[in-house]
């Protein structure tokens, strides 16, 4: 955990005590003045400054509630449509799922299942992280072998993979294809898309990797870990898709992230970062990827599961996150969109 995160966790735990240290000692001014039988002792506990207090800790309750027995099961779909220059006409559509952490009890696992097939993906991508249990391994292969997809599911492991369990076949009759440094191609009616990954922890592979990269094609990276977004401005990365920090899996509204626990802050906390590579990949000479002149675009997954081990099980303004790309050639942008704005469209 950075400094950073340490301070805004410290503060913030620091914030709720107070507010229950505050509570506790109003009860117990008003119990030892009821003892003592002073005919005050009601305006202690309903004084303006105890009221406030109460709703606060009330308020506090009913965000832990909520954080435990919500919204963990309520998942987010996110649809995000794209509109490509490196697409020569039609379209497709892929779905980013992450940090499923399965733990012994069942969770979103079913629901992951029917949400993703009911969208007929082209494409399905797991960013990393699977379980937090060994003995939820089944239950996690199940539900990716149930994952349905028309051109190919593919996959990444995470730090959790890795660190617990490295020697597992995490992904054996899932159907998925583990990237580790491969890059594969995906057809799709008049196009060719790659997609590649690296396992985390092979950082001082990427510049290899991406170098393999064709810049006139269509080009998606998956990494566990946004860690690797700035040094792919320089490649010809087109879309870089990562997981990891759960939004913050705690966060306030207008704030985000208490924790991310990652060396770039909260940077790149979760969801879509719009991204412009130089004037050496950006002139007129490299077809820009998408339009509103992004040369290249980075997504943060906010995941599915929770942190594991004491970790609390707890999601606050960090809802799970099934996101959808749909991602379409110019003219096929146009047939969904008869009248866009003119800047979207400009090449």
């Amino acid at each position: 955990m950075s400094r950073e995160d340490l301070v805004r966790a410290m503060l913030f735990l620091g914030l709720i005590a107070l507010v229950y240290v505050a509570e506790a000692g109003i009860w117990f001014r008003y119990i030892l003045q009821r003892l003592k039988q002073f005919p005050n002792a009601p305006r202690v506990l309903f004084g303006r400054f105890a009221l406030c207090i109460h709703a606060m800790a009330l308020l506090g309750v009913l965000c832990a509630a909520y954080g435990f027995w919500i919204e963990p099961y309520w998942v987010e779909v996110k649809h995000i449509e794209l509109c490509c220059y490196k697409l020569n006409g039609g379209s497709f559509r892929l779905v980013q799922i992450s940090d499923t952490h399965c733990d012994l009890k069942p969770r979103n696992e079913t629901k992951v299942v029917e949400i993703i097939n009911a969208l007929n993906p082209d494409v399905i991508v797991f960013t990393g992280d699977s379980l937090n249990d060994l003995q939820a391994l089944p239950r996690f292969q199940e539900m990716l072998h149930s994952l349905k997809a028309s051109k190919g599911k593919f996959a990444v492991r995470g730090n959790i993979d890795n660190h617990y369990f490295p020697t597992v076949d995490l992904f054996a009759d899932t159907g998925f294809q583990v990237l580790n440094g491969e890059i594969q191609t995906v057809e799709s009616p008049g196009n060719s898309i790659t997609i590649s990954g690296l396992s985390y922890g092979r950082q001082d592979s990427f510049r290899q990797l991406t170098g393999k990269l064709d810049r006139k094609a269509l080009n998606l990276f998956l990494y566990h870990t946004p860690d690797l977004v700035d040094p792919s401005v320089k490649t010809p990365v087109d879309l870089y898709l990562a997981g990891h920090l759960h939004g913050g899996q705690v966060a306030l509204p207008l704030y985000g992230a208490l924790i991310t626990m990652s060396p770039q802050g909260k940077k790149y906390e979760s969801g879509r970062y719009d991204l412009f590579k130089p004037p050496l990949y950006g002139s007129s000479s490299v077809t820009p990827a998408f339009a509103r002149d992004i040369d290249s675009m980075a997504y943060v997954n906010r995941g599915i599961g929770m942190e594991g081990g004491i970790a609390p099980r707890v999601r606050f303004c960090a809802r799970p996150e099934i996101t959808v790309f749909d991602i379409r050639s110019p003219e096929d942008y146009l047939k969904h969109h008869p009248y866009p704005d003119k800047k979207a469209m400009k090449p």
